[in-house]
């Protein structure tokens, strides 16, 4: 449910401002691609810091209060295939009968995030990589007086950002040998 431990992702040239009015701005940046998926940063920037807008991006439910659902900032992607993933609380696909195995659709996993004073960023992973064909990225936030805004990118830059992911170190674990094998080197030769 995120990157390969021990690699680095191919960048995709993709920087998206999805909504734009005289309160916020909602945009998408920072797409790392793997074979496996991808991740992206959401930012949220308000006007005035003064204004108490919170997007909710990191999560429907926080600081022990519970967000209004209906004023939150919703998220949501749909791969060429028709497949579709969004950030709404529930909106996981579950494997076919709910046993194991893979998802049966996209999956948009929050990963870290921070934010306030009028600044919020979210990095989030998406398995698995998209198909050929149009991405089509939407957001909405009541809250914020921004209607639905629908915009389109090409998802071959994932699909070729992915083939420049590098393994860096074994699958494993990153700390399964490196670091201690070094240590033991420069203590056998002192």
């Amino acid at each position: 449910m995120g990157a390969p431990r021990g690699s680095l992702p191919g960048a995709a040239p993709i920087e998206v401002v999805l909504a734009r009015n005289d309160r916020a701005v909602v945009a998408v940046t920072k797409f790392g691609a793997y074979p496996e998926g991808f991740e992206f940063e959401l930012i949220v920037l308000v006007g005035d810091r003064e204004e108490e807008l919170d997007p909710m991006v990191m999560g429907y439910m926080r600081h022990g209060r519970r967000g209004d659902r209906e004023e939150m900032l919703r998220f949501g992607m749909q791969f060429a295939d028709g497949s579709k993933v969004t950030n709404l609380p529930g909106s996981r696909p579950f494997p076919p009968g709910g046993g194991d195995g893979p998802p049966s659709g996209p999956v948009l996993q929050q990963r870290g995030g921070g934010g306030g004073d009028g600044e919020w960023r979210q990095d989030y992973w998406v398995w698995p990589l998209p198909p050929p064909g149009p991405l089509t990225l939407a957001c909405e936030w009541p809250g914020a007086g921004i209607p639905l805004r629908v915009v389109e990118v090409d998802a071959q830059p994932l699909i070729e950002a992915a083939g420049r992911a590098q393994q860096i170190f074994p699958a494993t674990g990153v700390a399964g040998g490196g670091i201690v094998q070094l240590v033991q080197v420069e203590a056998e030769e002192d």
